[in-house]
């Protein structure tokens, strides 16, 4: 391949390897019906690959809008599973539900109660560290007064704390014992 000699050649270049991706997942989508190619796709991993660009750049509202209009017009959800809205706006809501309870919105990453509840809340912080939240997510969490770093010791219950300790203890203890039993095996070896 010859090497561009000028920035038009590189963004023509760059064009026609965006168009052959786009007519390999319009033929992946007249084959299957739809445009949701499996990110471990052995098939083609390139087409995989290119898909997740796609979505991130849709995400992060950095796709071209003639692109997007026609990734758009053959079915491509840019927003990834179509579930992930509805079930944002879902923990959201649980989220709202959890400071009307408790006064506060620092829900601990293990959460007793509902531990896939404080893996997400847990998530939107990461999310935000990768510029992966859109602008109004980030806006409502901050209005319900969402907190971008962990401050869960001193809002929480002091059950829960206790209980989360404890939980924490029992977990050291049996890494410890476990420790033990491998050194000591180890020593008769």
């Amino acid at each position: 391949m010859p090497v561009p000699s000028a920035p038009n050649d590189f963004l023509s270049n760059q064009d026609a390897r965006w168009e052959k991706q786009f007519a390999k997942l319009l033929a992946f989508q007249q084959r299957f019906g739809h445009c949701r190619v499996p990110k471990r796709w052995r098939e083609d991993p390139c087409l995989a690959i290119w898909v997740g660009n796609q979505r991130q750049a849709y995400w992060r509202n950095t796709l071209r809008a003639d692109r997007q209009h026609r990734l758009v017009e053959i079915g491509f959800n840019g927003r990834g599973n179509p579930h992930a809205v509805a079930s944002w706006e879902a923990r959201f809501a649980q989220l709202v539900a959890f400071k009307a309870r408790f006064g506060h919105c620092d829900v601990h990453c293990r959460w007793p109660e509902d531990p896939a509840f404080g893996h997400w809340v847990s998530t939107q912080r990461r999310f935000k560290k990768q510029g992966l939240l859109k602008p109004e997510q980030i806006r409502r969490l901050e209005e319900l007064g969402f907190s971008w770093q962990l401050c869960f010791w001193k809002n929480s219950d002091p059950q829960l704390r206790r209980q989360l300790l404890q939980t924490a203890a029992s977990e050291l203890e049996a890494l410890d014992r476990r420790w033990e039993k491998r050194l000591s095996a180890w020593r008769n070896a």
